[in-house]
């Protein structure tokens, strides 16, 4: 094994901090005994090792040790940062279990649950052969990053394998899954989910039209090694042609073409609910008798929730992330006496989305009525106020606007609450 290195590079750690700093996290400490290990404590308490291995290209390569982990023992600077701020997923109610669930089990679980989630791509999930066997390979062609793959393909892992210290370790996820007929509950019997991307050959053609239009004309096949350049702010490094045509097809005309392919399927829904008379209804509009609270130590909370009451869809559109310790929702950066202003706006996001919500000590007006004019009236009293707001539509992939939520529609309630309209529509 190489040794690790001697100190830190400060450009690595300023570009660590930097990244943590985006989410509110500063980075810990150096770890005791070590000069390049790093303790990280996110907001719900959840405690990070950062490790430096050494520089790749722009980036710098870390060890991450923590909860859940399946990249393995190296991740560059942007994809650890990304790993420890992801909000932690919804805790899942199942008691404690000692059963395994089998391995075929899980990749047919997988299977479903990729297809649901990137509805018309089309995924190979397979299951490791060779007796013992409990890796399960996972590929498909175009669509979705790695990342957005591996977010979901990560609940469906029992244990992973630990490089750095040459051992597994135990991610405590418990499923439920049906198979053959059967409805089991367990832990996935499952040490290793491994993702492979393809490119079609349509994509690389047209990130070989971007390389060619970038060097005069010339083709990429014939050509041999080239200088780095950008496209679409994106930098391509110094590489052969056929490699820096990879480069483009992966993070230029994928990304592209899969933004695309959703903001496609989500006016394609808004047009059918168009064409029958019905505006589509936003996603669970449930979670009844909800309430908001704010406190200096907490920010702002919800209270009321329950494990499938529909409201999670909806709090985590409007920017809320889930406390497992304290077993709440909170919004982030309220946890101040300013935060309490925020009460009324994330009650008028939420009731936007469907939710029934009350605030304690905050003027949050009336419940948006469920019939009645698209805009509501506003007072003679309140027009100069309303010329201030920002410029919002009356309606929005077929729902209607409300007018609280036309009062933030710049801010981050407002982005939240179109977020969860058009999840909706993509969700059917």
């Amino acid at each position: 094994m190489p040794a690790l290195p001697l100190a830190i590079p400060a450009a690595a750690r300023a570009g660590l901090e930097a990244a943590l700093a985006a989410a509110g996290i500063e980075l810990g400490a150096l770890k005791s005994g070590t000069r390049v290990t790093h303790t990280v404590i996110t907001q719900d308490g959840t405690e990070w090792e950062l490790t430096y291995l050494g520089p790749m290209g722009d980036e710098a390569v870390w060890h991450l040790a923590g909860p859940g982990v399946e990249h393995g023992n190296s991740l560059s600077t942007t994809e650890a940062a990304e790993r420890i701020t992801a909000p932690p997923a919804e805790p899942d109610a199942a008691p404690a279990s000692n059963n395994y669930i089998p391995t075929a089990a899980i990749s047919a679980a997988l299977k479903r649950r990729l297809t649901e989630v990137f509805p018309g791509v089309n995924f190979h999930v397979r299951k490791g052969r060779g007796t013992g066997s409990a890796g399960v390979s996972v590929s498909w062609t175009d669509g979705p990053s790695y990342a957005e793959v591996n977010r979901v393909a990560a609940a469906y892992q029992g244990s992973y394998w630990d490089g750095y210290n040459e051992c597994y370790r135990q991610a405590h996820n418990i499923l439920t899954v049906t198979y053959k007929g059967e409805t089991m509950t367990g832990k996935p019997l499952v040490d290793h989910i491994g993702t492979q991307q393809y490119v079609s050959d349509a994509t690389r053609a047209a990130a070989a039209a971007i390389w060619s239009e970038a060097h005069d004309g010339a083709d990429p096949e014939k050509a041999g090694h080239s200088q780095g350049f950008v496209v679409d702010g994106e930098f391509v490094h110094d590489a052969r042609a056929n490699r820096q045509v990879d480069q483009i097809a992966r993070e230029v005309v994928l990304p592209r073409r899969w933004a695309a392919a959703k903001e496609e399927a989500i006016l394609a829904e808004a047009a059918k609910a168009e064409q029958q008379g019905a505006a589509p209804a936003p996603a669970e509009p449930s979670g009844g008798g909800l309430s908001l609270v704010h406190s200096e130590e907490e920010g702002v909370v919800v209270r009321g929730t329950s494990r499938g009451d529909g409201s999670a869809s909806v709090l985590k559109a409007a920017g809320f992330r889930w406390y497992r310790k304290g077993g709440f929702w909170y919004l982030p950066g309220t946890r101040n006496a300013e935060g309490a202003l925020c009460l009324a706006e994330a009650v008028a996001t939420l009731r936007a989305g469907g939710l029934t919500v009350t605030a304690a000590g905050a003027d949050t007006g009336p419940e948006e009525p469920t019939d009645g004019p698209t805009v509501p009236d506003v007072p003679e009293a309140r027009a100069e106020e309303q010329s201030m707001a920002p410029l919002a539509p009356t309606v929005y992939y077929g729902v209607p606007v409300p007018g609280t939520v036309a009062k933030v529609w710049d801010g981050p309630l407002g982005e939240g609450w179109r977020y969860g309209v058009r999840s909706a529509q993509a969700a059917g």
